[in-house]
């Protein structure tokens, strides 16, 4: 389901949040409406490229109790996050990754 969610696009390039470079759950981050980004050359980095980093804020995984799902948005926490070139993804570490995030005003009901 990607309504309500935004992706990270820099020029032609899509962006993704790989587990390798973001701690917990990186299906619980969501963007801020308003929030900045900034990008950097990682010359050292899969071959050199561009990542883009901001605040954000992590659904908390607790209080679940083993549902799948609830009736209220899970309380979050401000995490700042890494995204690198979609097409560059894969390539380190065995991880979780994302390229559709969701709105900061929509926290959301599942992890």
């Amino acid at each position: 389901m990607n309504n309500k969610r935004v992706a990270i696009q820099r020029g032609p390039i899509v962006y993704c949040l790989e587990g390798t470079d973001n701690p917990g759950n990186v299906h619980g981050i969501c963007l801020p409406g308003q929030g900045h980004l900034q990008d950097a050359f990682e010359e050292d980095l899969l071959g050199a490229v561009v990542t883009i980093t901001g605040d954000a804020l992590q659904a908390e995984e607790t209080g679940w109790e083993g549902a799948l799902y609830r009736n209220t948005p899970a309380a979050t926490s401000p995490v700042t996050f890494k995204a690198v070139p979609y097409y560059a993804w894969d390539n380190r570490d065995e991880g979780d990754m994302l390229i559709w995030l969701c709105d900061a005003g929509e926290a959301p009901h599942w992890i």
